[in-house]
C-alpha cells in the first residue's frame, strides 16, 4: 500500500472514528467488536465479542478486549489472563519473547503454522510499525534433525535457506519464493499450497 494511501486513509478514520478528546490527549478510536473467543490459562474457551479495530495494529499482540454476549463494555485482557484469542478469521496464541509473554497472529494454519508478530519500532524505526515471522511443521517430532518441530524465525537475509527443511517433502513449491528479496506473500502462498496437500 503507498505511502499516500495510508495517509489519506489514516486521516480520513481518525476523522470520522475518533471519540472527543481532552486538549492535549491523544484521540482513540470508538471501539468496534466482532463475534469472539480467549482461551484462558486452564485452557477453557469463553465466547463473545472482542475488539477488532485497536488504536494501533501493534496493541493486538499484547493484549485485546472483551466483553460477554450483551454487555455494553469490553475488559482489556492480557498474557496473564489468556493464552490464546481470536475474532472473525483471525486468530492468536501466546509465545515467550525474551522476558514477555506476547500474542503473535496465525498467518497461515495447517502442517506449517506461519505467524506473525508486530511491534513499534524505536530509534532510526521510529512511528513504524515493524515485523517478525515464525515457520513451524506442526507434524514435526524431536528427532527430527531439522529442527523443524521449533518455532523458527525467518531471517530476511536468509529466509529461503531457513525455508527449505520445512519443504523437504515438496521442494518444487519453494520455487516460487525469492531467494535474494523477502516476501511474505510468496511465503504464504508457497506455505498455503504445501498445507493443502496435507489437509485431511
Amino acid at each position: 500500500m503507498k505511502n499516500l494511501f495510508v495517509t489519506i486513509f489514516a486521516t480520513v478514520s481518525i476523522s470520522l472514528f475518533a471519540q472527543p478528546a481532552k486538549k492535549g490527549s491523544v484521540p482513540k478510536m470508538t471501539p468496534e467488536f466482532s463475534k469472539g473467543y480467549y482461551v484462558n490459562l486452564k485452557g477453557d474457551s469463553i465466547r463473545g465479542e472482542v475488539q477488532n479495530n485497536m488504536d494501533r495494529e501493534s496493541d493486538f499482540y499484547a493484549s485485546f478486549n472483551f466483553k460477554l454476549k450483551g454487555a455494553s463494555k469490553g475488559t482489556e485482557f492480557n498474557s496473564k489472563k489468556a493464552k490464546a484469542y481470536g475474532f472473525d478469521e483471525t486468530h492468536f496464541t501466546m509465545l515467550k519473547m525474551g522476558d514477555n509473554d506476547v500474542y503473535i497472529k496465525y498467518l497461515e494454519h495447517g502442517r506449517l503454522d506461519l505467524m506473525e508478530y508486530k511491534y513499534a519500532g524505536n530509534g532510526a524505526d521510529e512511528g513504524k510499525i515493524l515485523s517478525l515471522y515464525f515457520i513451524v511443521d506442526t507434524k514435526a517430532t524431536p528427532e527430527d534433525k531439522n529442527g523443524t518441530n521449533i518455532l523458527t524465525q525467518l531471517n530476511e537475509k536468509s529466509h529461503k535457506k531457513i525455508l527449505k527443511p520445512f519443504f523437504k517433502d515438496q521442494p518444487i513449491l519453494l520455487e516460487q519464493v525469492d531467494k535474494w528479496f523477502f516476501k511474505i506473500d510468496e511465503v504464504r502462498k508457497a506455505v498455503q499450497e504445501f498445507n493443502a496437500l496435507y489437509a485431511n
